[in-house]
């Protein structure tokens, strides 16, 4: 999440604090800045899918959980402002 929230604060002007204007593009933008930093090893390609895949699972839960909704902390939050299963990169074959 933390990944996410870096995302935000640098590639919008409102720092991501306005949750109406997210969009799949933000979640696009993250998902191919992570990808630099594991090409460019920032981190590895595992940590790379772990990052992915524990977003995608927050963001997930916090819909379930209801926190979207009229009233709650996350309200607003649009719908397109999530991540696929497809969105996570297939786990990097070991070499070694």
């Amino acid at each position: 999440m933390e990944q996410l929230s870096e995302r935000l604060r640098l590639q919008r002007d409102n720092e991501g604090h306005q949750l109406r204007l997210l969009s799949r593009t933000d979640m696009v933008r993250f998902c191919n800045r992570v990808a630099f930093l594991a090409k460019t090893g920032v981190f590895g390609a595992h940590h790379r899918v772990n990052v992915i895949r524990y977003v995608r699972n927050i963001v997930n839960r916090i819909r379930v959980m209801g926190l979207t909704g009229p009233g709650q902390v996350l309200e607003g939050l649009p719908a397109d402002f999530a991540l696929s299963i497809q969105d996570i990169p297939d786990e990097p074959e070991d070499t070694g």
